[in-house]
């Protein structure tokens, strides 16, 4: 029987009404500017040679492009022609590793020994634009497309394992039918978003611009952005608080306004201290984005609500069923604190090729985010915290979110993160790893202690930088073998991430 494709042209984002916008700008990256017209062609044009290399409807493709346009206009050249797509990131072989229905990957010139002999290596170059635009029956029909397009995004939280879920044609539709809506994306939107094509987020919110007509810039939020920001007409932001960081320390260096438009945070804990800052120096209205790769969007909630509570995200969206559960999975009464599951019908059915992982989280319909949680009677949302990530400290129950919150409000500190290591019956278990300037470096042990006085023990750790997934969170996993590392007595150079120690406190 053959499968309806769904309502909205997946293979094309772009073409609905594209002839009407031609010359509007449908992508911005520094100082390229492309037009709908020229997308549209380029795109047509890279479809066709992908064709060429035999690559055909559903076939799985992986993307390692590090220019943000080549990636894109490869990707869309894929899902023009029915194919499935997958961003890697820097982790790229350990993703290849956990997805062995991938057939190709296309990458940079010089970049194919990097991967497996047993995939096909194509290396993007200039000619691929410079073919002409396939005639008409070369490419597959876009009905027939839209039956078989789909998306492979990766998520591992902070534990840096990659687990991967299919968007199929079905659910990538059922995604993106919301998330112009709920974010308030149209055609007069200039979108910067700031989560990469390889998140979940990022993906969708992009293709929900181009449907709309909007225009997308796709520059980094480091030094000059906000200024251009500025100058192409950005109204509206979606990043997650590290990608944050860098816009708000250039939007203070400007004499610019604010950007008269939201900013949506997704992809980590939001304090309000950084909400603080993003409304003094980058837009007006600040509101929280809460959702995960496997459901989708949950909230989309102002966020001034975390002046209420730290973990306000707010109301659960109409079309989507959320539960708090007590460990017997029975839910409990409104307010109460418990296990939070979450049922809709953009919830991916599991993780691919991990049935182990899949049952842990998946259950009879219902996704299960590892998130500790109170449901009002009235659907607003609040977070506790992680169920992975409580830290049980001599019989104190703290957040390891919240102590994070705190130690980045210490003099000095720019960023932190605590978590449990086991190192030996003297030891301690708890250890912060934190990024200081080295003027508060040598008295910070005392002063975690001052401003912690019930913490057990410690041990403290310095780090130039702390790795992160492309949402934004950081990657403890790598960070707790550098420290297991440096206990070990590691030389510099033994682990990617290198950590000094700073004592115990």
């Amino acid at each position: 029987m053959d499968i309806a494709p769904p309502p909205i042209p997946l293979s094309e984002p772009l073409g609905p009404g594209c002839a009407a916008r031609a010359n509007k700008p449908a992508l911005v990256h520094n100082a390229i500017t492309l037009a709908y017209d020229r997308v549209f062609t380029d795109v047509e044009r890279v479809a066709g040679k992908l064709g060429d290399l035999g690559i055909g409807p559903g076939d799985i493709v992986a993307v390692h492009l590090r220019k943000p346009v080549t990636h894109w206009m490869v990707t869309l050249g894929l899902m023009r022609i029915g194919a499935v797509s997958v961003s890697l990131t820097s982790n790229a072989l350990g993703e290849l590793a956990a997805l062995p229905g991938v057939s190709a990957v296309i990458c940079g010139t010089g970049e194919e020994s990097a991967f497996p002999e047993t995939l096909w290596r194509f290396a993007v170059t200039r000619d691929w634009l410079d073919r002409p635009v396939p005639a008409a029956g070369v490419l597959p029909p876009p009905e027939a497309a839209n039956r078989t397009v789909g998306r492979i995004c990766f998520t591992s939280g902070t534990s840096g394992r990659p687990k991967a879920i299919l968007l199929d044609a079905k659910l990538l539709g059922a995604r993106l039918a919301g998330t112009a809506r709920r974010a308030g994306i149209d055609s007069g939107s200039g979108l910067w978003c700031g989560l990469g094509p390889d998140t979940a987020y990022g993906f969708t919110a992009t293709l929900a611009a181009w449907l709309e007509g909007g225009t997308v810039f796709l520059s980094a939020g480091d030094r000059g952005a906000f200024a251009q920001m500025h100058a192409r007409g950005v109204n509206i932001l979606i990043a997650s608080p590290a990608a944050l960081g860098p816009l708000i320390r250039d939007a203070t260096t400007t004499e610019l306004p604010r950007i008269d438009g939201p900013v949506l945070v997704a992809g980590g804990r939001l304090s309000a201290g950084l909400r603080d800052q993003i409304r003094a120096h980058v837009c007006t209205r600040v509101m929280i984005a809460y959702g995960s790769s496997e459901a989708g969007g949950v909230t989309l909630g102002d966020a001034g609500a975390l002046d209420i509570h730290p973990g306000r995200v707010g109301t659960v969206f109409a079309d989507i069923e959320a539960e708090v559960v007590d460990p017997q999975g029975a839910p409990v009464p409104p307010g109460g604190e418990g296990r939070l599951r979450i049922r809709t019908d953009s919830i991916v059915p599991g993780y691919i090729n991990d049935d182990v992982a899949s049952a842990q989280v998946f259950d009879d319909g219902w996704f299960l985010p590892g998130d500790i949680a109170a449901l009002s009677d009235s659907g607003d949302l609040t977070l506790l915290g992680r169920s992975a990530q409580i830290l049980n400290l001599g019989g104190v129950k703290l957040p390891v979110e919240e102590l994070e919150d705190r130690l980045r409000a210490l003099e000095g500190v720019d960023e932190a993160c605590a978590f449990l290591v086991k190192q030996g019956p003297t030891e301690p278990d708890l250890v912060i790893v934190v990024v200081a300037r080295p003027e508060a470096a040598e008295a910070l042990g005392p002063a975690i202690r001052a401003a912690f006085p019930r913490l057990p023990p410690f041990g403290l750790f310095s780090a130039r930088e702390l790795p992160r997934g492309s949402m934004g969170k950081i990657r403890k996993q790598e960070v707790a073998e550098a420290v297991t590392a440096a206990l070990e007595g590691a030389t510099r150079g033994d682990t990617a991430l290198d950590v000094v120690p700073l004592g115990t406190g």
